[in-house]
């Protein structure tokens, strides 16, 4: 009930090009929920990608203490340039600061064949052509639904995050 309370909240109330929250309204609905730090465009990587280390420690220590042990570092791998660097980031700052770390992975299609068919289906969406050189577009072709031996093997150096993903689905 409270992650489709936030979810109405930031679509009917906070909707700004894309819906949002923010962290007082994440805060009257924290409970039942598991949260983790997002992709690179979450507040801690992005604050780690710009320099901003204090920023980052202080962003999941304001997580931390929201949610407790149900508070997640996330560590994506989608062959990205950032994300290589930012996740030795996030485990020195999650080993820091006794927070869990988790293996997660955007999923925009299912097969890793798919990818064209989600370009054809943006392009759609963005009134844009396949040949545009500026149209929206996946960096890679890595957003598909990876199985627990592909996950394994990408966090192959992290076993607790891969063990942490498995806790919080069960």
């Amino acid at each position: 009930r409270n992650l489709m309370k936030l979810v109405s909240i930031g679509f009917l109330e906070g909707f700004y090009y894309k819906p949002r929250i923010d962290y007082g309204i994440l805060e009257q609905y924290k409970d039942w929920l598991v949260c983790t730090s997002a992709c690179l465009a979450g507040d801690i990587p992005r604050a780690l990608l710009a320099g901003d280390a204090q920023g980052a420690k202080k962003a999941a220590l304001r997580l931390k203490e929201m949610f407790g042990e149900d508070f997640y570092i996330e560590l994506m791998d989608h062959g990205m340039a950032e994300q290589k660097t930012v996740n030795p980031m996030l485990i020195r700052l999650a080993r820091e600061l006794s927070i869990p770390l988790v293996a997660t992975n955007d999923v925009h299609y299912t097969e890793r064949g798919d990818s064209l068919a989600q370009d054809v289906l943006t392009c759609i969406q963005t009134g844009t052509r396949l040949s545009d050189e500026n149209k929206l577009t996946f960096p890679t072709q890595e957003f598909y639904l990876k199985t627990a031996d592909e996950m394994a093997a990408l966090f192959d150096y992290v076993p607790d995050a891969i063990e942490n993903t498995r806790k919080i689905a069960d």
